[in-house]
């Protein structure tokens, strides 16, 4: 593919993904998303070049506040080839792949504190030697729980102070709560040129719209809706240029997310890349982001600047997040088959 098209292709898809949206959405969230697969889309289980992949992420927000909230998360999936001998495949071959992932998050003075643990499953059907379509299911369960003897209430105002050992008048409370939840995804992906790839996904959390509340109401989780859009192009032998948004919706709150990062194979022989980028969440923060890649290991780093109506407290000090990912081949399982996965 000529050059000056390919590089018209990818300045179109960038400027489209700096597209106005409103505010956040209510569920925690990583500004490194594509350092968080199976949280982002259930499909994206197994979506990688290797047989297994563990990760690791974490998040501190609002230190200048000053009580930080922190968010640590683990996942890992593995892929299960179909039963095929260990030869060249002229056509790829559908799959499975199995994950898991645990996220834990404290926020607050009380603290407010979250446990999630999911289970994945996805299928993956290539449809041909350039394009793939996956589907993800993700059950999971959720506890959180709450001290109340760390909060204070209007009615404990004394006149000059908080009174703890005074009735608080919200009756009813409980200190814990769990439930389960379901989530689910698809997505597809394309390898158009040797120098494109893109790809795109939707996914949903909350389907069964469970029950969250402390203090005996009927407050249910709408479903957290979220659109994947990203591409990948080679502008040269060693310099490529990527870029990906996401879209999140829930009940009325919105988010947008575009990023943009451009990779730079710095060793093919070792295989090491350096990969600087950008993440813009509109009207909230500014992210810029380092990776690097080395051999089977991917270390990312970043820092939201904030921009938000809160800047005033935070002088623009946002939160600090850190990703590991490490891609592993188990040699039992040798497959050589080439799918069109997402680089996220």
């Amino acid at each position: 593919m000529p050059q000056n098209p390919l590089k018209l292709t990818l300045i179109c898809f960038f400027l489209s993904t700096l597209l106005p949206s409103t505010t956040l959405t209510q569920d925690m969230h990583w500004s490194q998303f594509f350092m968080t697969p199976l949280w982002t889309n259930p499909a994206l289980t197994g979506a990688f070049q290797g047989t297994w992949r563990i990760g690791a992420n974490f998040r501190q927000q609002w230190k200048a506040i000053p009580i930080p909230y922190n968010t640590l998360s683990t996942w890992a999936d593995i892929i299960i080839h179909p039963a095929k001998n260990k030869t060249t495949l002229a056509k790829p071959s559908p799959y499975l792949s199995l994950g898991a992932l645990f996220l834990y998050d404290k926020a607050g003075q009380a603290p407010l504190q979250t446990t999630k643990t999911y289970l994945f499953l996805s299928a993956h059907v290539p449809l041909n030697n350039q394009h793939i379509l996956s589907i993800g299911f993700a059950p999971g369960f959720v506890s959180r729980a709450l001290n109340w003897t760390n909060l204070t209430f209007d009615q404990q105002w004394t006149g000059t102070s908080f009174d703890n050992n005074l009735p608080s008048g919200e009756l009813q409370r409980q200190s814990s709560l769990s439930y389960l939840d379901l989530g689910t995804g698809i997505t597809w992906s394309a390898q158009l040129t040797d120098e494109l790839r893109t790809w795109l996904g939707l996914s949903a959390y909350h389907l069964n719209q469970p029950r969250e509340t402390f203090i005996q109401n009927n407050n249910q989780i709408a479903p957290h809706w979220t659109t994947l859009l990203g591409a990948e192009g080679k502008l040269s032998p060693r310099v490529a240029l990527g870029g990906s948004t996401m879209f999140s919706t829930q009940r009325k709150a919105r988010e947008l997310l575009a990023e943009l990062h451009l990779i730079y194979i710095a060793s093919p022989q070792h295989n090491l890349a350096l990969i600087p980028g950008i993440i813009y969440r509109w009207q909230d923060a500014i992210t810029p982001t380092f990776r690097i890649h080395y051999q089977q290991l991917t270390i990312s780093i970043a820092y939201d600047l904030n921009i938000s109506t809160l800047k005033t407290a935070t002088t623009y000090r946002g939160g600090t997040e850190i990703g590991i990912i490490y891609t592993g081949k188990l040699p039992q399982r040798i497959y050589k088959q080439s799918l069109p996965c997402p680089r996220l």
